[in-house]
């Protein structure tokens, strides 16, 4: 039988030796009491800390901080000496990771990396994929977020936090109308490169000049990735020239 023994101002759980052996419990670790209700307590083994105290606060930083202050260089000069080690210790584990939002920058980021397991398909989505057109595939694997100014020419922002930096990092390019933007009626931000806006727009608007189309089909009709072709649209909705009829469904103003 188990009871509590008060010594000083602490409560220690006192086990008979038998009872202690049966429980399988050690001494090196630490357990958590859960109250399950109607006299019943949980005992929980505290799992092992994964990360250190300075490795902790690194993560919190490279979740909340600004991005202008998680700049290569300047980023450390936040940091104290353990910090510094603990960035390091981050990086080499892969929690941790470098990341140039352009070629155009010398510098790279701190971000967190990005989840593996996110990125990788059930093998009957696979199977599935690989039975379509080459083209809708690719398209079905690609997250509105994994696009990149560097490999798309465009990105689709979820986070309105993220869509503000980027409008920090790129403003001298948005001033002068090489890069446009804007929020679309599903909440998500789209930032396009005018010359591949400029490539395709004329495209899109003779395209739809018969009849209203949703961006998938338009998609197929121009051979463009339907976000892309999204992107476009939204740019043009923002000029006046389309208007969504419903949702992704884009018609020209007459």
């Amino acid at each position: 039988m188990a009871r509590f023994q008060k010594i000083a101002d602490k409560y220690n759980l006192a086990l008979s030796e038998a009872e202690f052996a049966k429980l399988q419990l050690s001494l090196e670790k630490e357990y958590d009491f859960v109250n399950a209700g109607k006299g019943s307590y949980i005992m929980n083994e505290k799992q092992a800390q994964e990360y250190s105290a300075a490795e902790q606060r690194i993560i919190e930083m490279l979740k909340y901080k600004p991005l202008a202050q998680r700049v290569e260089g300047k980023f450390e000069e936040m940091l104290k000496a353990d910090e510094v080690d603990a960035l390091l210790s981050l990086l080499k584990k892969g929690i941790a990771e470098k990341y140039k939002l352009s070629d155009k920058y010398k510098y790279a980021i701190y971000r967190l990396a990005e989840k593996q397991a996110e990125n990788k398909q059930s093998a009957p989505q696979e199977i599935a994929q690989a039975k379509q057109p080459a083209r809708q595939a690719e398209q079905q694997e690609r997250a509105v977020d994994s696009y990149t100014f560097r490999k798309d020419g465009f990105m689709v922002v979820k986070n309105e936090n993220l869509a503000r930096e980027l409008s920090d990092q790129y403003y001298d390019l948005i001033k002068a109308g090489k890069m446009q933007g804007t929020r679309g009626f599903d909440g998500l931000f789209y930032i396009v490169y005018s010359d591949l806006y400029n490539k395709h727009s004329g495209k899109v608007l003779a395209a739809l000049k018969s009849a209203a189309c949703n961006t998938d089909e338009l998609a197929e009709k121009l051979k463009i990735d339907k976000n892309l072709a999204k992107a476009v649209c939204e740019l043009l909705r923002e000029k006046g020239d389309l208007m969504e009829k419903r949702k992704n469904v884009y018609c020209i103003v007459e």
